[in-house]
């Protein structure tokens, strides 16, 4: 028999031990039991390395909260703005009640927007907090403990480098600071745990098991054997066949292609080909949320065949998507009302949607300057993911199957506070019925009893207009059922029999005791298939993938742009420094423990040679500092590369916005966009129609096919964001220049941040003017908006569209609006009586107050 260990057993304060019941944990996993033998709660420093879901996360929060609870400071670190934002809900939910207070840093980085010193545990990216530290570098001496979630992104070309210097500079600022790497399995842990100066913890173990195989002629071919699917035609799509097997059975599947294209006609193919897998009531949770889109986002082209494809059960997910869109299809899928997923590999990072199906159609991909390449198989081995629904207990939220007859429930009834489990047991159900009611989400049986105002009913009756009752704060509600749907195939389901009141609650609904009342997985196993073309092929992925082991970890602080930018940021935040104490602080990188010291001496004096000569830094008595304009870059955040190309043409260039705009779109840190052959010669058009404004590329003549893509590029990404800032609708914009509405968010940010980066350095060059004309355009590259629009979009819940609206009504300026009734304000299009209410409340314009209907709560209702 094994012995699990229980968190109500762990060495930790009984505050953090009363959050983590409540929050449902109650046993560890096993990697998570290994951390605690290795000694996270005793301060020291691991590297857990274990497959994703295997609840790698736990570990790092309760280092951090420990620490904290013992007075220190935390700080995780993620890499994706998505998987911050999501960690730092979830930290807010279950530790603020404990007192500790939780922050969140995203902004831009060419300023400190977070005070470091009013958390206890900040959540941020690599980057701003590697940019924070430059800004406000003693906050590094205040840390105890530091997570690097996905440490194992070290190995990363753009942003490995950053992990490195964040790492080293808490070696020498914060030796003491307790840091916990979260990697996914990787050949070389201990060699990264050396780095680290942490103990190596590595596990293998799933929470669900996990079939790998490759596909070839109907069939999936496993280490251990062959599954024919006996349906398949061996003509047939191979990913059409996998997807129809997996769904007959109740299933999930996301499709990963190598590219966005690829996957976007995959997903319209998909939704001709495989008719009527939605459910009416399925049907129609997808309608409404076509509907909410279309109420959120602009129509275009990618959106409206996005909407063509959800309406089949189909959705295609990828960086050209806003970001809405992209949210709308991850809630969905993870509803079941989305059945089929295509994606580029992005969805695999930082998004957890659980499928039973995971297919890697395209196992090579494009990469500039290179061509056609394999995905590592790190990356293959990350497109997989679990997970779970609980019951209400005195200790927190317990999986369904983990009850035992003697435990207790929470009871919704204020008379009784709790019930108590006479018997647990299971069956085999042929259907079960899915159910939403606001925030909450759940499964049952078809007769399992729900609580509704005419009371007990079962979930086969309820309908898009029924009201069920749910825990919301604290307090029994009313919420109005948003969809259900029948799912018809075997399922496993729990029955619990309680005393004395015969009522509880999963995932916040109130529930009789028959039935049942949760799902303990979405799927007993999970499988992953690489789809092959021939034998060999076939042979080499089974080989390669399906047997291959991850690549070990390997350091790209060599990596030009990177070394130059921090180098610089290490002089910058700490100097004046010898050029020794820069070798030295470099020492403590993965760079010096996989390529040795003498190499860390070669490269760094390398680069100190090019900053000196650039005159990003001098040096005076032995000693290194930044110049003004050394400084300016380090505190923007840019590559020194970017910041010599912004000196060059603020000297060379006009002053006009589309000079200025098209200096940040060449710059070296600006985000990619590419460019189709069919694009070249509309491109081509705009560059000449503007070459007054615009400079001669610097090779004219002899262009060589890498540069001539990059200043096509350049040519685009400066038309977009003219086009932009002259008020041109999304849709315009994509059907003119092929930028879908993700890409134009990407490189509006990166174009906003390069902007306030480009005024920074013209200060700091004595170009007033300059710095001046730019910032004013950073806040209409901001906004999106034309040069007299920009008082009025500095109104909250006034965007670019209201705030034209308002501007051709009359109301031209702040005064004007305040001059103006809620009624009339009201009547311009788009405005209604609350953006009315609000802005007048911004302008400290006294008004009548906009009553809201009053929201009805149930708390009586069971004691009765």
């Amino acid at each position: 028999m094994v012995v699990k260990m229980l968190v109500e057993d762990l060495p930790i304060e009984p505050a953090l031990k009363k959050a983590l019941l409540k929050a449902g944990y109650r046993e560890l996993y096993p990697p998570q039991e290994q951390a605690i033998k290795h000694g996270v709660l005793d301060g020291k420093s691991i590297l857990l390395a274990a497959p994703t879901a295997s609840g790698k996360t736990l570990v790092g929060e309760i280092a951090a909260v420990s620490s904290i609870l013992r007075g220190g400071r935390a700080v995780y670190l993620a890499p994706l703005k998505a998987i911050a934002s999501e960690k730092y809900d979830k930290f807010q939910r279950t530790y603020s009640e404990l007192g500790v207070k939780v922050s969140i840093s995203l902004g831009d980085y060419t300023s400190r927007d977070t005070d470091p010193g009013k958390s206890d545990l900040l959540v941020m990216t690599y980057e701003k907090f590697d940019s924070l530290t430059r800004h406000s570098p003693r906050m590094l001496q205040a840390l105890t403990c530091v997570v690097l979630d996905e440490i194992h992104l070290t190995s990363s070309e753009t942003r490995g480098g950053t992990l490195e210097v964040i790492v080293a500079n808490l070696k020498t600022e914060a030796p003491s600071c307790q840091v916990i790497g979260l990697s996914a399995t990787v050949s070389n842990a201990s060699e990264l745990a050396r780095w680290l100066e942490a103990e190596p913890v590595v596990s293998d173990w799933r929470p669900i098991p996990l079939l790998e195989g490759v596909y070839l002629n109907g069939s999936i071919y496993y280490p251990a054997g062959t599954k024919p699917l006996s349906e398949a035609k061996r003509s047939a799509p191979p990913v059409e066949v996998l997807v129809r097997h997996y769904i007959k059975k109740g299933g999930q599947a996301l499709v990963f292609y190598g590219s966005r294209s690829r996957a976007q006609k995959a997903a319209m193919r998909l939704s001709r080909r495989l008719k009527r897998i939605l459910s009416r009531k399925e049907a129609e949770r997808v309608y409404s949320m076509i509907r909410e889109l279309e109420d959120k986002i602009p129509a275009t082209p990618t959106t409206i065949e996005l909407a063509d494809c959800m309406k089949y059960g189909i959705a295609f997910h990828h960086a050209g998507l806003p970001h809405e869109a992209r949210r709308a299809v991850e809630e969905l899928f993870r509803e079941g009302c989305i059945k089929v997923v295509c994606s580029t590999p992005t969805l695999a990072a930082g998004v957890n949607l659980p499928a039973r199906l995971v297919v890697i159609r395209d196992y090579r991909r494009y990469e500039a300057g290179i061509g056609q390449r394999p995905i590592p198989v790190m990356e293959y081995k990350q497109m997989c993911m679990p997970g779970d629904l609980r019951v209400c207990t005195p200790q927190g939220l317990v999986e369904i199957r983990n009850l035992s007859p003697g435990e207790a429930v929470l009871s919704p009834s204020p008379n009784t506070g709790v019930s108590y489990i006479a018997r647990a047991g299971s069956r085999i159900a042929n259907r079960v019925i899915e159910v939403k009611a606001g925030s909450s989400y759940i499964t049952l049986t078809p007769e399992h009893p729900v609580l509704t105002p005419t009371g007990w009913a079962p979930a086969a009756s309820l309908s898009k207009k029924s009201k069920i009752a749910v825990i919301k704060d604290g307090k029994v509600r009313w919420a109005r059922v948003s969809w259900t749907h029948e799912l018809s195939y075997p399922e496993r389901v729990y029955n619990l029999t309680l005393a004395p009141t015969p009522a509880y609650i999963t995932e916040g609904v109130v529930v009789h005791n028959c039935g049942r009342a949760g799902r303990p997985g979405y799927d007993e196993i999970g499988e992953a298939v690489i789809v092959a073309r021939s034998r060999a092929e076939l042979d080499a992925l089974l080989e390669s993938y399906i047997r291959g082991e991850p690549e070990p970890i390997e350091s790209k602080l060599s990596n030009p742009p990177a070394l130059r930018s921090h180098v610089l940021g290490m002089i910058a935040t700490w100097g004046p420094l010898a050029q020794g104490e820069v070798i030295l602080r470099f020492s403590k990188t993965l760079f010096a423990v996989q390529y040795g010291k003498k190499a860390v001496e070669k490269s760094i004096t390398k680069v100190i040679s090019y900053l000196a000569a650039d005159s990003f830094i001098s040096e005076e008595n032995s000693l290194l500092s930044a110049t003004r304009l050394g400084q300016a870059t380090a505190k923007s955040y840019i590559d020194p590369k970017s910041a010599s190309l912004f000196r060059r043409m603020l000297h060379e260039s006009k002053k006009t916005p589309i000079s200025f705009m098209y200096m940040v779109a060449s710059a070296p840190d600006m985000e990619d966009l590419p460019v189709r052959r069919s694009e070249v010669r509309r491109l081509l058009d705009f560059y000449y129609a503007h070459s007054d404004e615009l400079p001669q590329p610097e090779v004219s003549t002899a262009l060589d096919e890498l540069e001539y893509g990059e200043f096509l590029s350049a040519v685009k990404k400066t038309a977009a964001l003219m086009s932009w800032i002259n008020e041109e609708s999304e849709r315009e914009i994509e059907e003119k220049l092929n930028v879908q509405l993700g890409d134009l968010a990407r490189i509006v940010d990166s174009a906003s941040w390069l902007l306030k980066a480009a005024s920074m350095i013209a200060k700091a060059l004595g170009l007033v003017e300059e710095s001046m004309l730019i910032s004013k355009l950073e806040r209409r590259v901001r906004y999106g908006v034309r040069e007299e629009l920009l008082e009025l979009v500095r109104l909250e819940g006034v965007g670019r569209v209201r705030a034209r609206r308002l501007y051709e009504a009359g109301y031209r300026s702040l005064s004007d609006l305040a001059s103006a009734s809620i009624d009339e304000l009201a009547r311009v299009p788009g405005i209604g009586r609350r953006i009315a209410a609000s802005i007048l409340s911004q302008l400290g314009v006294e008004h009548e107050p906009v009553i809201e209907a009053e929201k009805r709560t149930l708390s009586d209702f069971l004691s009765t």
